[in-house]
């Protein structure tokens, strides 16, 4: 995936994303190795290109990696491999716990 920056690209493997975390029309991409990226993009664009790469919008403003959680409370609640805790909506729970079982 190339993430476009001042002066040039970043290409990033979409394995080594853990979340990509919406900011109005800007999508913050979070890595494995730590790193923070910002693209001109969408959370909703980024979305119809990650769900083929086990990714899953959790929240509106939150889609994660299956493969860097850690946790999953009932009351709703991820842990991911870089110890951030995200809310799953009510909404996305049923869907998502369907898509976690098929992994």
């Amino acid at each position: 995936m190339g993430i476009p920056t001042s002066d040039g690209y970043v290409f990033l493997n979409i394995s080594d994303v853990i979340r990509c975390q919406a900011d109005v029309n800007y999508t913050h991409i979070f890595t494995a190795d730590q790193k923070r990226y910002i693209v001109s993009r969408t959370l909703k664009q980024l979305e119809e290109l990650l769900c083929a790469y086990n990714f899953f919008r959790i929240h509106n403003s939150h889609i994660i990696n299956f493969f860097y959680i850690k946790k999953y409370v009932k009351s709703d609640f991820v842990t991911l491999a870089d110890n951030t805790v995200l809310e799953v909506s009510i909404r996305k729970r049923e869907a998502f716990l369907r898509a976690f079982g098929r992994l």
